[in-house]
Parts: C-alpha cells; structure tokens; sequence
C-alpha cells in the first residue's frame, strides 16, 4: 500500500479510494516567458504528488497530507470561494475544487490523502504537482473525462485566482501533459504543445540538478512585479504581449521604451524565445550535446536582464560549468531554487563535487544534488 492510501485508510476510514499523481518538472529552457504568450520547452521528473481520494456524501472537502500529518483541512463544498481565509498549503486543493465548479463541473464532497516527494520551493513546481494530481482525482472520481490540458487551465486560475500567485501556464501543463523521455515544447500565444524526444544519455549526457536549498517564495511579490514589468512594457509599445515582437525587430521596440529596467526586461522575453527555437531545432538535429551554450546564455540574462537570479544559483552554475558543464541555468522562477547543468555521465561526480564544495567555500547551505530525466505527466495509478 502506498504511503497516500496508508494514510487514506488511516485518517479516513477502509473504504474504496482511488489514486491519482502528478510529477514536479524542470524548464530545460524558456524561462519567465510564458506569461508574456511565449515559448517554453519544460519536462516532467519522477518526483511525484500522489494523492488516494473517494467521495463522501457529507457536502465537505476534507484533505490531509503525510507532510503533516497532524492537520486535516475541512471546508463545507458551498464555503469554497476565493478571497476567504489564507489557507496556506491547503489553498491549492481548495482551489482546484473552485475552479473546477466554477467552469461548470458538478462536484460533491471528497476526501483526499496527499503525500508528495516533489522538493517545496526548489523550483520544481511542487504546486502544480499538487493541483494537477487533485484536479485530476476530482474530476475522475465525479465523472467528468476532462483531457489533461483542461486540468492544467483549470488548476492554473485555481493559482491565479484563489492562491493569488500570477503563474503563467508552463507549471501546470508540464505536470498534467508532459509524456515520459520527451521534452513538451509549448508555444503558449498560439496554444499549440508537441512532445520532442529528449535522451541525453543517448549522447552520453545526463541533467544534474544542483538543489540550492536557496530561499523560494514567489508570492511574495518579486514574480509578480516581474509580470507586471512586461505587461507594462507591452502596454507602452502597444502590444498584446511581449510576444509580439520578432527577434529582429527588438532593438527598434527597446529604443521605444526610456526605461532601462523595462528595456532588459524585454530582451530578456525576446531573446529567450529566440534561445527555446534554438534549443528545440538543436534537439531535432545534432542532439542534446549542442545545446549547453543557449542554456548558459539563458542564466546570464536572468540573472542580468530579468534579475531574478541570486548568489546561490550563481556560485552553482559557476561551479557546474568550471568543472565541464556543457551548459548550466537556473531553472524556475528565480529567487532561489535549482539549478539544471547538462553534464557528462563520466563528469556527475565531479560536477557535483565542484557545485558542493563551493557552497562550503562560501559558508552557504550544502545543496542536493540529483541527476533528473523525462518522466510521465499526471496520471490514475
């Protein structure tokens, strides 16, 4: 019995359940662009939320989590609205049960037994996991066949206007929709995704996760005033989106803008765009092995541009890349969380070695390293 139905059975009682999961993922590229109706290029890993559900007829939604144990969070189905109580780390499966009505999909009470080993704040999108794994149990156990890509919108404004976090769509499609050995190649404006093969080992190449254990809490405003920066931008240039510019016209639109902050964050949008077409024709033509310097390029104009990098991503990706990274980046929004390298499988070790004994030199928390590869998106286990 999974550690989900272990804890079903034991805070719920012996009956029927059914269980469900969904996989944290990493950004290979294409960072931050996805609120402005960019390109992405995420995949799944085989962290995972898991979550043993059933229904109940008492008119409640009533979860609990292995993470603690102790807490089980009841709201009667008609209390559920935004803007009531922070619920904390409850406020996502709250959320999706929201969202999901609000669209127009009955539901009744449910109980839900959730564990997850998908890292919280590493950037790895521990919070799509959850929405993703709890929108599909609900929908499947009240009898609504929603396609995957449904669950990712929905569980995105469950974010977006219950949670209150300004995400765009990346987190959450890749966790609903990504397929194993495959990278999801998401073009957000035109609403199109394609699964591209990805094996790095079939190069002799791994992607080692640097975990800098660095503090990561968008919500507390940093992402939020970075989407507002864009949509700023786009507004003063007369665009939808930042989208709407062609790599060749972008130093016309930054001449347009008399802001700096404004002008790097736009060549940000612009150019890592550019750099996800990059990577996605590299990845159907010469492999794996000839993408590390976009990903590189990729973390300077974060860090540079978009401002969002901070010492401990830095001194990983430094490190990674001076002991025989092919490429290295920050992976997710910033502020802290993981770093991604493209590494030899003869060079993990040493890698690693590099990346912890800078962290050491500089007195900072050890990191965790593990390598990751393309897993399966949300599923019914």
């Amino acid at each position: 019995m999974s550690p989900a139905a272990e804890l079903f059975t034991s805070t719920f009682g012996s009956g029927e359940f059914a269980e469900f999961s969904a996989p944290g993922r990493v950004n290979l590229i294409g960072e931050h662009t996805d609120y402005n109706n960019g390109l992405v290029l995420p995949f799944a890993i085989d962290a995972r939320t898991h979550v043993a559900a059933a229904r109940n007829e008492d008119g409640l939604v009533r979860v609990v989590s292995a993470q603690r144990p102790e807490e089980i969070r009841t709201l009667k189905v008609a209390d559920i609205l935004p803007g009531g109580e922070d619920l904390g780390w409850a406020g996502y499966v709250f959320g999706v049960y929201w969202a999901l009505v609000d669209a127009g999909h009955s539901l009744g009470g449910i109980d839900l037994a959730i564990d997850s080993n998908v890292p919280v704040g590493a950037g790895l999108s521990s919070s799509a996991a959850l929405e993703c794994a709890v929108g599909l149990a609900m929908s499947t156990l009240y009898g609504h066949d929603l396609p995957l890509a449904d669950i990712a919108r929905l569980s995105q404004r469950a974010e977006n206007d219950f949670v209150g976090m300004p995400c765009g769509l990346m987190d959450q499609m890749a966790s609903a929709t990504c397929r194993e050995g495959s990278v999801l190649f998401f073009d957000i404006g035109h609403d199109t995704t394609e699964n591209i093969p990805f094996d790095p080992s079939a190069d002799g190449l791994a992607i080692l996760l640097i975990d800098t254990r660095a503090h990561h809490a968008l919500a507390d405003g940093e992402y939020a005033a970075r989407r507002a920066s864009c949509e700023q931008a786009a507004a003063q240039l007369g665009l939808n989106s930042l989208r709407d510019i062609e790599f060749d016209d972008l130093d016309e639109a930054m001449a347009r803008l008399d802001d700096d902050v404004l002008r790097r964050r736009v060549r940000h949008i612009v150019t890592e765009n550019r750099r996800v077409e990059n990577v996605v024709a590299e990845l159907r033509g010469s492999g794996a092995s000839a993408i590390g310097p976009d990903m590189t390029a990729s973390h300077l104009s974060l860090r540079d541009d978009f401002e969002v990098s901070c010492l401990e991503l830095d001194v990983a990706v430094e490190a990674a890349l001076a002991a025989g990274a092919l490429g290295a980046r920050m992976t997710g929004g910033g502020f802290g969380g993981s770093v991604i390298a493209l590494v030899p499988l003869d060079a993990i070790e040493t890698v690693g070695r590099a990346a912890t004994d800078a962290f050491q030199a500089r007195a900072l928390t050890l990191p965790v390293l593990r390598t990751v590869s393309p897993a399966q998106g949300a599923r019914f286990d």
